[in-house]
């Protein structure tokens, strides 16, 4: 399935770690909204899961929220180390309401060592450097 990544519509940021300074206060995972309305009842699922010589390991699934997320914003609502991310494969779900009342739900995943994240060095909302998880196109509404 293709993934995409689209830094007009809502997406995951993480700010990482930087050499020297472990845990800057700006580091973990952000749900960022650069859409022009204000989304409601916000809800991130975190799972994921690891493989090793004994076979495979599955997180218990996490959720964080509710929580409002305004136009033009971003919420932290994990912190995570690169040693984990270097381990697990991670997927996130977020479900939100929009203010006509219709829920959606978008569908999120990244491979052992965000291997397939992109970049950027100047992440809209967030004002600074951060990896940009793809988007699945299995979203639906």
């Amino acid at each position: 399935m293709q993934r995409v990544i689209d830094l007009g519509i809502l997406f995951i940021a993480i700010r990482s770690d930087e050499p020297g300074n472990q845990f800057m206060a700006t580091m973990g995972e952000y749900l960022c909204n650069p859409l022009a309305e204000d989304l409601f009842d916000v809800r991130v699922s975190i799972d994921g899961f690891f493989s090793d010589e004994l076979g495979v390991v599955e997180s218990e699934p996490n959720s964080k929220g509710p929580f409002d997320l305004p136009a033009g914003k971003a919420h932290r609502f994990c912190l995570s180390t690169q040693d984990e991310y270097d381990e697990m494969v991670v997927s996130w779900s977020v479900r939100y309401r929009k203010a006509s009342g219709e829920s959606v739900t978008l569908y999120f995943g990244s491979f052992k060592r965000l291997a397939d994240t992109r970049h950027f060095a100047e992440v809209p909302i967030l004002g600074g450097p951060a990896l940009v998880v793809p988007r699945s196109l299995a979203d639906h509404a």
